[in-house]
């Protein structure tokens, strides 16, 4: 299923094929018939066949797309004859429609932090957690740094993933889990990778894909203050 521009995606019988609504939906038909290939039909729609090749592959691609149900799977029936008694077979196959992205929801720290309520506890979890109320959650990754990225939003976070540098892929597709120590004194700075972090302002993005390819990304802002305050006695008061 798929198109001459943004190609093909194989269909297997056993197993449900999730889609999202940029995946070309026509159906392409490779066939073995050593002589002619007469009626193919996906779902009733016609299609053209071309000329069998060198192995007695023959070629057919649906006229129109197909229609699927957004957010439901679809049965596909395909259908071939080669025009005698017997010469018919049949195939079906499953694809999902999926047009929703998956949701992050950052649970720890469940909004944003400023110096006032700065994380200070050493180590600290940070957490969110990836649903999809149709597909499958197929990836999830996490980016920690103290540079907060030039365009933060969900198009932006997503561009970065794509091209930019300190993403690291979570152990678990649902739930994206980052222990990370507070280092006390000390100044750390760009991506981190070894979740060891020092006092100061951070950012955390998440990145999720479904297997449908639908993307989605958040962020949450947060300081980090371990170290209590120094209290010194610089002049003792005049109690006379």
């Amino acid at each position: 299923i798929g198109d001459d521009v943004n190609g093909w995606t194989a269909l297997t019988k056993d197993k449900v094929l999730s889609i999202n609504e940029a995946h070309g939906k026509q159906i392409k038909l490779e066939t073995l018939e050593e002589n002619s290939l007469g009626t193919v039909t996906v779902n009733g729609n016609t299609g053209s066949s071309s000329e069998k090749d060198a192995n007695n592959i023959w070629t057919w691609t649906s006229t129109n797309p197909l229609t699927l149900t957004d957010n439901a799977e679809t049965s596909l029936i395909v259908s071939a004859h080669d025009g005698t008694i017997t010469g018919e077979g049949k195939a079906t196959y499953k694809v999902l429609l999926d047009k929703n992205k998956p949701s992050i929801n950052i649970t720890a720290p469940s909004e944003d932090l400023t110096t006032e309520n700065a994380i200070n506890t050493s180590p600290y979890s940070l957490k969110a957690v990836v649903t999809d109320d149709v597909g499958t959650v197929s990836e999830s990754w996490y980016k920690l740094t103290s540079q907060a990225l030039t365009t933060d939003t969900e198009e932006g976070i997503i561009a970065d993933k794509t091209s930019g540098s300190g993403w690291l892929k979570s152990d678990t597709n649902g739930t994206v889990t980052v222990p990370v120590s507070i280092i006390e004194g000390k100044s750390i700075s760009g991506n981190i990778t070894n979740k060891k972090t020092s006092e100061g302002e951070w950012y955390l993005y998440i990145y999720s894909i479904d297997e449908a390819g639908n993307k989605s990304a958040e962020k949450r802002s947060f300081w980090t203050d371990v170290k209590a305050p120094t209290l010194s006695l610089t002049k003792a008061p005049n109690t006379a």
